[in-house]
């Protein structure tokens, strides 16, 4: 399993808005601008979260986008699964039913444990531990 980029700029981004005052809304653009993301992209992303109940948009000039939630009460795992969809290495963990060899396989408790242990990684950093654990100045730069 790898995380995309959308998943990687989806973490970006809201580590970038956890920052800000509670409710301030801050334009996509300038939020694409300031994390060098492509803005396009990011607007899909920031969809996603909405749609996901972690960030609100507001229309017209004065508009944008701002967390929704308590920083602290997002996790991880809530930002990746909304951008990414649900967390699985593989699809006999969720779909057991289209491996006659589930109940047998040596690999499906390795995956089954792995799954559980990075579920639980991810559970348990905040978006607010994230935001106070450094600057993101230069993040972006490969």
């Amino acid at each position: 399993m790898q995380l995309t980029k959308q998943g990687e700029y989806a973490l970006i981004a809201m580590m970038d808005l956890a920052k800000l005052p509670r409710g301030q809304v801050v334009p996509v653009k300038t939020l694409a601008e300031r994390l060098l993301l492509p803005e396009a992209f990011l607007a899909k992303i920031v969809q996603s979260l909405v749609k996901a109940g972690l960030v609100y948009t507001v229309k017209g000039p004065q508009g944008g986008v701002a967390l929704l939630k308590d920083p602290q009460k997002i996790t991880v795992l809530e930002i990746v699964e909304a951008v990414e969809g649900p967390l699985v290495l593989s699809q006999c963990l969720n779909h057991p039913d289209i491996c006659e060899k589930v109940e047998i396989c040596p690999l499906h408790k390795i995956w089954f444990n792995v799954q559980q242990k990075l579920i639980e990684e991810f559970s348990s950093h905040n978006l607010l531990m994230l935001s106070q654990n450094g600057q993101l100045s230069g993040f972006l730069a490969e």
